[in-house]
């Protein structure tokens, strides 16, 4: 199969003679390849010095994985042959048989996306493999789609996605999952090819930073999550006040509603729910709407389908905060439940269906 309009771009920061062995296997196997180094150094210049059999480009100074990914993007697009661009790392860890998967695939299918997933299977560092579990629900809760392996560097795209993955925000290790976000996002189906897992020397060579990049990884959901924290902890403190001052304004013993009768001890913890629900909807939505999910749907659709869902939450609420003080809850683990129990239906229909 003619390989030619596939070209192999890796982003190379402070690499190694690993990087020169994948390029001779690469020119092996008759590959066009470019090498984006990305700032690393004076020290590294006999490493990249050493490079004859694939095009190098150069930052300056260290600009993080993203930028060297869609650096070779924009050079890539300038180049007509260029039909689609496999991405791979430079420590060796794709091997030049997963990339010729990955590159049949595409020549064969006409597919616009795919990646190589790993298994995890056999001697696979703990930090890696309990990341990627975590990042596979995580990606499923923001997405709808869930895959096999989202961290992994081996992708494949043809030129239709060229500009929209170029024009992506992130510079470091968050661009790739706004990549898979992206495409998600698009509709454009995800294929997986199946690869090796392969670790050297428990991924000493990563540059990846637990706490700073996963922070930025998640950010959409740690954002949401934070966005939730604020609703709850405003909604929480407005209802016990509520519950407060409602018994001077509620003063029946019992409150007749035609098809039930409720005691005053109900009446007052559905009514102190409710009142605090909307007034930490609105609060909610205002954050939602410009710091999450920065949606440009217009505000009053999202409001009318926001607040339809929050009228929705709030039966469930009120009505299951009662339920469980009858089955002998007090009215705070009660309320903390009801809330907990809505937070990942909200985050879904909130991504799906009101801030698109």
């Amino acid at each position: 199969m003619n390989r030619n309009e596939v070209f192999v771009l890796i982003p190379a920061y402070k690499p190694d003679e690993k990087l020169l062995k994948l390029l001779d296997k690469l020119e092996a196997e008759n590959y066009n390849v470019l090498v984006v180094n990305d700032g690393s150094g004076e020290q590294f210049d006999h490493i990249f010095d050493a490079i004859h059999n694939a095009e190098v480009i150069h930052h300056l100074k260290n600009m993080g994985k993203g930028a060297a990914l869609k650096s070779g993007i924009a050079y890539l697009s300038e180049n007509p042959q260029c039909k689609y661009i496999i991405t791979a790392d430079a420590d060796g860890q794709h091997t030049p048989e997963d990339i010729g998967k990955l590159a049949d695939f595409l020549l064969l299918t006409k597919e616009q996306f795919v990646i190589g997933s790993r298994k995890f299977t056999g001697d696979v560092p703990f930090k890696s493999k309990f990341g990627n579990k975590i990042t596979i629900g995580a990606y499923a809760m923001a997405s709808g789609v869930k895959i096999g392996d989202t961290q992994t560097g081996l992708r494949g795209f043809s030129r239709e996605l060229f500009d929209e993955l170029y024009n992506l925000e992130g510079d470091r290790y968050e661009y790739e999952i706004n990549v898979l976000l992206h495409v998600a996002k698009k509709k454009v189906k995800i294929n997986e090819i199946e690869i090796e897992t392969i670790y050297i020397d428990e991924n000493a060579s990563s540059h990846f930073h637990p706490f700073r990049d996963s922070a930025k990884i998640y950010s959409c959901i740690l954002k949401y999550c934070f966005s939730s924290i604020v609703a709850f902890v405003l909604d929480f403190i407005l209802a016990h006040l509520f519950l407060l001052v409602l018994p001077y304004v509620l003063t029946k013993e019992t409150y007749d509603f035609h098809f039930f009768t409720l005691k005053n001890a109900a009446v007052l913890s559905m009514t102190a729910t409710a009142i605090a629900r909307v007034l930490s909807s609105i609060v909610n939505f205002i954050m939602n709407q410009k710091y999450v999910f920065k949606s440009k749907e217009k505000t009053s659709s999202a409001a009318l389908k926001y607040f339809a869902l929050a009228a929705v939450v709030l039966v469930i609420n009120s009505s299951l905060v009662p339920i469980l003080e009858y089955l002998f809850f007090p009215f705070t683990v009660a309320y903390i439940i009801s809330q907990i129990s809505c937070f990942i239906f909200n985050y879904f229909v909130q991504k799906k269906f009101i801030f698109k």
